[in-house]
């Protein structure tokens, strides 16, 4: 089973503060997951990455809101719940979770299960990383970027733009 995941934080650590997790399954897009997350992780919050959300849409900063609002959930349980949904969506398969990028989704995730004892819902072998994919699509000829659709810098929607635009560059390569 694929699984693209995406994370908006306050930081581009291991250990960032998590604002929220988005999710999908990579080639049917209808199973998807999504989650704020409450204050109060306990987890790095870079000043320049705050500026840098001054800076966006919003559309994208409407997750403030949100947050504030009170309508979030603890960090442990939304690392739970992001765990049981990928159990429910791979029956039983090997789950492979991709990211746009090697060094950050999965491994900010994997570094808050970590920091929670939580067992991570995948081996660590099958982290997947789109990029790579991208760029061998782009060497060979084969790269299509897919419109954008969505709002930029929400969990949800970056990871459904993301799996289409890996399942794109994967049916470009296979022919």
């Amino acid at each position: 089973m694929d699984i693209m995941v995406d994370l908006e934080t306050l930081s581009t650590r291991n250990n960032a503060h998590i604002l929220s997790i988005g999710a999908c399954t990579v080639f049917d897009q209808s199973n998807t997951f999504y989650v704020t997350i409450a204050p109060g992780q306990n987890r790095h919050i870079d000043e320049h990455t705050v500026y840098w959300w001054m800076q966006q849409s919003d559309e994208a900063r409407d997750i403030f809101n949100h947050i504030n609002s009170g309508n979030s959930t603890d960090l442990p349980l939304a690392l739970v719940a992001l765990g049981e949904w990928m159990s429910e969506v791979a029956d039983d398969n090997p789950i492979h979770v991709w990211s746009h990028g090697a060094t950050f989704d999965c491994v900010i995730l994997a570094d808050a299960y970590d920091q929670y004892n939580i067992k991570l819902p995948w081996r660590y072998y099958n982290s997947r990383d789109t990029r790579t994919i991208l760029d061998i699509s782009k060497r060979l000829g084969a790269y299509e970027k897919p419109e954008r659709t969505g709002v930029h810098h929400n969990a949800l929607d970056d990871a459904l733009y993301q799996s289409e635009w890996l399942a794109t560059a994967l049916a470009q390569l296979r022919t």
